[in-house]
């Protein structure tokens, strides 16, 4: 009610307050009220933003390779077989051809005489060669080892994969000044 009044009572003066100077809207020791502006009023709410959104990434994991180093066989081992000639010498022997001994031999002599003689014959033996086996024929085994040898190798240790990962969005907050209240105007006591 009292508000009701004031009101009422600011109309009526606001007429002959615009008219009058500046000394004559002093109050000169009587109670007045002058209409004042109340400031809007702000409170600061937070609220939830999307800073990045939800995703699925695909992440390649490259393979992975390492150098190891192993002995190799160049050549196999194998066998050969070779064989060698026989080996031959001469050998000489004394072979008789005669026996020799003693033997009746018939002579005549100049008268028409007639002679048997014993007669020693020596033996006649001759000098053979022959060609004998000194070294039959061999058959050789050759063993050549294996060859071996030391390289380095590029094994693969994990084959490259691909994964799928889900990132999940990722939320912030943005403050914002909301009016509360908005301002307006009131009746205080003027000085």
């Amino acid at each position: 009610m009292f508000k009701r009044i004031l009101h009422v009572a600011a109309a009526l003066v606001a007429l002959p307050i615009a008219a009058a100077s500046t000394q004559a809207f002093a109050c000169h020791g009587r109670e007045c009220y002058e209409k004042v502006r109340t400031p809007d009023v702000y409170a600061t709410v937070a609220r939830p933003v999307v800073v990045a959104p939800a995703q699925n990434a695909v992440v390649h994991s490259p393979a992975v390779y390492s150098t190891v180093r192993q002995t190799v066989e160049v050549h196999p081992a194998h066998a050969h077989v070779s064989y060698t000639a026989p080996v031959y010498g001469t050998v000489s022997r004394q072979v008789v051809v005669h026996p020799g001994g003693y033997s009746w031999q018939r002579t005549h002599g100049h008268h028409g005489q007639e002679r048997m003689c014993k007669v020693y014959t020596a033996p006649v033996t001759r000098t053979v060669h022959e060609q004998v086996v000194v070294q039959p024929a061999r058959r050789v085994v050759h063993v050549t080892p294996a060859v071996h040898r030391d390289v380095q190798r590029t094994v693969l240790v994990q084959p490259a994969s691909h994964a799928h990962v889900y990132h999940p969005a990722v939320m912030g907050y943005k403050h914002y000044n909301v009016l509360v209240q908005r301002g307006g105007y009131q009746w205080a006591r003027a000085h």
